[in-house]
């Protein structure tokens, strides 16, 4: 079941103004008249929690004449002080410069970076932390008394759109975390909740149709754009950030708002508009099928040319989008390795993955299964018959009659059912099943010829290729029946 959308969320981008902040009862403001005897950290929590009293808290911890309480040791690190409002990238290089003359900008060094962000930490910054909080009442306040711009930088050099996905991220894998460790674990009274994205939506708003916003960088390229092992950071745009990592509906309400026929369709991955391939390769996975269209009709941007598209179409929740590439060249590609994403083809990709609405999709578009039905039979193990991965397969296996590739245990090959039967006949004479005790090997024999017996009739069914030959021959010239009674399988040889 789909989450419901957050109130906030739905009143952000209806234009409204936000719902009401109603306060923890339990939680007791401070005392306005004695803010000096509170240290930052615990101020700033009170900014989120009564974000009608944010605005008086965040003029006294920047305001330089107050006086310092008993908890204050360095100037630096009590309140706010030293911090400004910074709306340009030359307003973050400013500030570096005014109160930490000598830092190495432009870094080119780890070491050079460091020492950026040691500027950064040595201060409080409440915007910051309420950011990371998703705080969006205290925020929405300070933005109307000019103390926050939605649009501006934070003091690593990071801006807030950026700053906000980083902190949701971050606690959507740890949300994601938290459930894989509790899946096989009792039901908790107390279930963790998932990150709502609130001030993003609020900032993502903010930035509707403004392109020159869309292709800034997401970081101030004086302060990042040398740090060795990290290009791709340093030239992502806030396109580029959104439509990796926003919420899928929130990126469709923005590219709607920022690509429109009046203003002119976006050429994507342009000069116009460059784009990273890891953004290209996340359309893949996120857009449906008329979306897709879209972009290629109108922003000329064609997601069945991405390199292993078929494989990203596998994580995609639009079955859809694999119809898209199925009418495109990408058709012809659809049983081709791209190494550097897997070692198989994308149908067997699928099937690794545990990806059943995928691997059906797949056949449906023309994916060839034949190695995969084959590669089954390996040593002792048997197909899973029960696995409804197996008998979706068998729906689309080609090589209904004709020779297969021998496994290594079967030098006759022969037809899938002669497979079945000479597979048989290897487990019994395997070493495994002759050193099992008498009364073991009658009630194994018993089980793997119930096994063979189910597969041979789903076999004989047929499938949309045609029904099996029963007097098809292997390399020997033998029936599959033949080699049954050659092998001493009477229950094989009385259903063929």
């Amino acid at each position: 079941m789909p989450r419901r959308v957050h109130p906030i969320i739905q009143a952000i981008w209806a234009g409204n103004p936000l719902p009401p902040h109603i306060p923890d009862p339990a939680k007791v403001p401070p005392n306005l008249n004695g803010l000096q005897n509170y240290p930052g950290a615990p101020l700033i929590q009170a900014m989120e929690d009564f974000p009608n009293l944010a605005v008086q808290i965040f003029m006294f911890g920047i305001n330089p004449f107050n006086s310092r309480g008993p908890y204050s040791t360095n100037i630096h690190t009590y309140w706010w002080r030293s911090i400004q409002l910074l709306k340009t990238p030359a307003d973050v290089v400013g500030w570096h410069t005014i109160y930490y003359p000598g830092t190495p900008l432009n870094p080119t060094t780890q070491a050079a970076r460091t020492a950026i962000l040691n500027n950064v930490t040595a201060n409080l910054w409440p915007i910051d932390r309420l950011i990371e909080n998703d705080a969006i009442h205290a925020l929405v306040a300070l933005e109307a008394t000019y103390n926050w711009d939605p649009l501006g930088y934070d003091a690593t050099g990071s801006t807030y759109l950026n700053a906000a996905a980083k902190y949701m991220l971050a606690k959507q894998a740890a949300y994601e975390a938290t459930q894989a460790a509790q899946a096989g674990a009792a039901q908790q009274a107390q279930q963790p909740e998932p990150p709502e994205w609130l001030v993003f939506n609020y900032i993502l708003h903010k930035a509707l149709a403004n392109r020159n916003y869309a292709m800034d960088r997401v970081t101030v390229p004086a302060l990042t754009l040398s740090i060795p092992g990290a290009p791709a950071a340093a030239i992502l745009n806030h396109l580029d950030l959104v439509m990796q990592n926003a919420p899928y509906a929130s990126f469709i309400r923005y590219w709607d708002a920022l690509d429109t026929p009046a203003a002119g369709h976006i050429q994507l991955n342009t000069a116009q508009a460059p784009l990273q391939p890891a953004s290209i390769e996340a359309l893949c996975k996120r857009l449906p099928r008329g979306r897709a269209e879209k972009l290629k009709a109108n922003n000329g941007l064609d997601l069945a040319t991405t390199p292993g598209a078929w494989y990203l179409a596998i994580e995609n929740p639009h079955a859809n989008f694999m119809t898209f590439l199925q009418r495109s060249a990408a058709q012809g590609q659809i049983d081709t390795i791209v190494l550097g994403i897997a070692t198989v083809p994308p149908v067997e990709h699928a099937a690794t993955r545990n990806n059943f609405i995928a691997f059906k999709n797949l056949l449906a578009a023309g994916a060839n299964v034949d190695a995969w039905v084959e590669a089954q039979f390996t040593w002792a193990r048997w197909p899973n018959l029960r696995r409804r991965f197996w008998r979706e397969a068998l729906g689309y296996y080609t090589r209904i009659n004709n020779p297969i590739h021998p496994p290594a245990w079967n030098a006759n090959g022969g037809t899938l059912i002669h497979t079945v039967v000479h597979f048989l006949s290897f487990n019994f004479a395997a070493p495994w099943f002759r050193n099992m005790t008498p009364t073991q090997r009658v009630r194994a024999r018993r089980d793997m010829c119930m096994r063979a017996v189910t597969l041979i009739r789903l076999v004989r069914r047929g499938n949309r290729h045609g029904r099996p030959v029963l007097g098809a021959t292997d390399a020997a010239g033998r029936t599959a029946k033949a080699v049954a009674k050659n092998d001493g399988l009477s229950e094989i040889e009385a259903i063929l």
